[in-house]
């Protein structure tokens, strides 16, 4: 607010909004769980098809998984910057929520995983309200071959940067960000909003095998997700196990027959 309102000196709304943003996200994090400098590329006011000014915040490769819920924040920062600057909410066309599913997969298949994996439906809500626009520069040589020369991305390549802010960040911290919004006041209600097979799965516990995409070939392969009889790993700290030591039962070793 200090900064916006011309506390430290009469900027323009771009460098404002930018400014602003850098030290929220550094006072918050400390430079520690995401990146204020490089991982925020830049802040920029864009124009809507109906020629209503918005905010779009672009997010670098450095913006890393580590800090999910800072990610998430910053999102939330620019919303309420926008608002202190009068401007409009970021309107989405159908071809760039297209664009950004069909970038995100093309990221699972061909760069790695992401720490959660919402579906389709679950990106499309989400893409839907978002107040500010999530971008970026290009971080990776793929390009998407579907949602290509889109008048408001600069860029046909894959946005590291931007998907993961919105994939571990407003999507994985959905639940941390709502009990913050709900204090500071603003209507982020769409936050509660889950496809229906999420409405029908709450409260089951649900198998989840997406990780056996991913083993070696010739790696042995314990038990599947939930699977009657299976093997069970339960963490916990040992009397002879100090702060930075591992330690297993003996058994475990006869269990797996030897295997190390």
């Amino acid at each position: 607010e200090d900064i916006i309102n011309g506390k430290f000196g009469k900027f323009d709304d771009e460098i404002a909004a930018d400014k602003a943003l850098r030290t929220a996200l550094a006072i918050m994090t400390e430079g520690i769980t995401a990146a204020p400098l490089q991982g925020i590329e830049s802040v920029k006011i864009k124009k809507n098809i109906d020629g209503s000014k918005y905010l779009a915040i672009y997010y670098a490769g450095p913006m890393r998984s580590a800090g999910g819920t800072e990610q998430a924040l910053t999102v939330l920062f620019g919303d309420y910057i926008r608002i202190l600057l009068h401007l409009d909410r970021y309107k989405i066309t159908n071809e760039e929520i297209g664009r950004f599913i069909e970038e995100l997969r093309l990221y699972e298949r061909k760069i790695g995983r992401f720490q959660y994996h919402p579906s389709d439906d679950d990106l499309r809500r989400i893409l839907n309200y978002l107040p500010i626009e999530v971008t970026g520069p290009p971080t990776d040589k793929y390009q998407v071959s579907v949602y290509r020369n889109l008048e408001r991305i600069e860029t046909n390549y894959v946005r590291g940067g931007a998907l993961r802010v919105i994939n571990d960040g407003i999507y994985g911290k959905a639940d941390k960000l709502r009990k913050i919004v709900e204090k500071i006041g603003l209507d982020w209600s769409w936050l509660n909003v889950k496809s229906k097979k999420s409405e029908e799965n709450q409260g089951k516990i649900q198998p989840d095998d997406k990780y056996l995409v991913d083993v070696v070939g010739g790696r042995p392969i314990f038990s599947h997700p939930s699977r009657f009889g299976g093997f069970r790993l339960k963490y916990g700290r040992a009397r002879n196990a100090g702060m930075a030591a591992s330690v297993i039962t003996p058994v475990t070793m006869v269990t797996l027959v030897r295997f190390n």
